[in-house]
């Protein structure tokens, strides 16, 4: 299949700046690394795009460039783990689900009742019961 394509120059320009060149084969083997990663993408197969001004949106939050789907991944998992020292506890969807819902149930919000619940953790640490 032969594919054509017409990018503007400005975008082109664009491009160039971000790849710090002004060299055009540069310029079309980062084109044709885009595409190539599309390639892989098998019919019926969903595909996550994320925008530029979504990005710097994901960036913001996570206050860590995202440059690849492996660093947004790792990004999101941290989203719902606890660090305490070097242990570092991940939880599963369901266990996240029913922190929740105890949060609800005991009319706190899930950050508060997050902050409870890592507290009462570091005063059994320090036997401060």
């Amino acid at each position: 299949m032969i594919l054509k394509m017409f990018i503007p120059d400005e975008q082109v320009q664009e491009l160039q700046e971000t790849l710090h060149t002004a060299d055009p084969d540069a310029v079309l083997k980062e084109i044709r690394r885009r595409v190539a990663a599309l390639s892989l993408t098998k019919p019926g197969d969903r595909i996550l795009l994320i925008l530029p001004d979504d990005r710097r949106r994901l960036e913001a939050v996570f206050q860590v460039p995202i440059q690849t789907a492996e660093q947004l991944i790792d990004r999101v998992k941290r989203l719902s783990a606890v660090q305490i020292g070097p242990v570092t506890r991940h939880f599963t969807h369901d266990e996240v689900m029913r922190l929740q819902e105890q949060a609800r149930f005991h009319g706190w919000s899930a950050e508060d009742y997050a902050l409870l619940v890592a507290n009462e953790v570091l005063d059994r640490m320090m036997d401060r019961w």
